[in-house]
């Protein structure tokens, strides 16, 4: 990795690397691990040969754990943004966003350019049939409702039941929705704070 990093900044200056370093370079980046001093010094080394730097991330402060409970639990800072200072001159609102982890031990990073997070709702969406509402209770009568009313066009009738569906489904996967949610929730506390027993 080094190597890569040392001819990329040689050829370009304007350098970002998003990477499992499988290290850290403090040792508050780290709980319930032990890393020898030695190897965070050579990390840390590197990262200043090169000229790059921490990306400031927002969320929890690991992006690692190892799922364990108690005295087992492991928890570190492995996954990052390291960029050159030309990099950051270029995007300077850039951070970096510490997303919930859901199936991997390690949490997804996003990069965002803007100045706004942007990862919770807010954006509108196209609209799509879903296969998994095929036989779900009101599906085909949503439809039926909406499609060729008053002897409309084809693409009225297309509109009409993409607007009637779209209602269904608001209603329809509420309560799976606000579960869902719920889950996600519990789900982001146990992975930003300490598993127990009691946890789970």
């Amino acid at each position: 990795m080094a190597a890569v990093a040392v001819i990329l900044f040689s050829i370009f200056r304007v350098v970002a690397l998003f990477w499992d370093f499988n290290e850290i370079l403090y040792s508050t980046e780290m709980k319930g691990v032990h890393r020898a001093q030695w190897q965070m010094n050579n990390f840390r080394n590197v990262v200043n040969d090169i000229r790059i730097r921490d990306l400031v991330y927002e969320r929890y402060g690991f992006t690692y754990e190892n799922g364990q409970v108690g005295d087992d639990n492991r928890q570190c800072r492995i996954d990052r943004a390291m960029v050159s200072i030309d990099w950051q001159d270029i995007y300077p609102f850039a951070r970096l966003v510490h997303l919930t982890r859901e199936w991997s031990d390690h949490c997804p990073i996003k990069v965002v350019f803007d100045g706004r997070d942007g990862v919770e709702g807010g954006c509108s969406q196209k609209f799509r049939f879903e296969q998994i509402w095929v036989g779900k209770d009101g599906c085909e009568e949503a439809v039926r409702s909406a499609w060729r009313r008053d002897n409309e066009d084809l693409m009225t009738s297309i509109e009409n039941c993409a607007t009637s569906l779209f209602q269904w489904k608001k209603v329809s996967n509420g309560k799976i929705l606000k579960e869902l949610s719920k889950k996600r929730n519990r789900l982001k506390i146990l992975n930003e704070g300490e598993r127990t027993e009691s946890s789970f």
